[in-house]
Parts: structure tokens; sequence; C-alpha cells
């Protein structure tokens, strides 16, 4: 009688510990389920940053080569005003030259 009293004790501590493990398996798989949702979330927000990135490096990049152009045209202008200037310049001082040599 003692004998399976102890034994009914025993079975009840193994069912009572074998529950328990399946409800920590039970949790544990759900910890897994969140961990691995939140690194595919992660990762989404990884590519959606650097596609992100790669579009607005494009964009300076367009805009860079856009003032780029537009300040080497304002440079060729200048310096095709300048070459006019000195060209002018050069006729008059020509023109002062010959007619000071003239008379």
């Amino acid at each position: 009688r003692v004998l399976l009293s102890q034994i009914r004790t025993i079975a009840a501590e193994l069912a009572a510990d074998a529950e328990n493990r399946e409800r920590e398996r039970a949790e544990l798989t759900v910890m897994k389920e969140t961990i691995v949702a939140r690194v595919d979330q992660l990762e989404k927000r990884i590519e959606a940053g650097e596609t992100n990135m790669v579009r607005k490096i494009a964009e300076l990049e367009e805009q860079f080569k856009a003032e780029l152009k537009v300040s080497t045209d304002q440079a060729a202008a200048t310096l095709e005003a300048a070459a006019a200037r000195v060209q002018q310049e050069t006729v008059t001082m020509r023109a002062e030259v010959e007619h000071q040599a003239d008379t």
C-alpha cells in the first residue's frame, strides 16, 4: 500500500514535470516565432532603408551633376566674356597704336 502510494506520487510528479516541459516548449516556440518575425521585420526595414539610401544618393548625384553643369556653363560664359573683352582691348590698342603711328 505504501509502495502503491509512492508510485502514484512519483507518477503524478512525472506527469506534472511533463506538463511543465510541454508548457515551456510551447512558450519557447512562441518566443522563437516572435524573434523570427522581428528579424524579418528588421530585415525589411533595413532593405527599405538601403533602397531609400540608394535613391537619395542617386538624387544627390543628379543634383550635383546639374549644379556642376550650371557652374561649368557660367565659367565658360565668363571666360568667353573675358576673351571678348581682351579681343576688344587688343583691337582698341592696335587702333590707338596705328593712329599714333600715323600722326
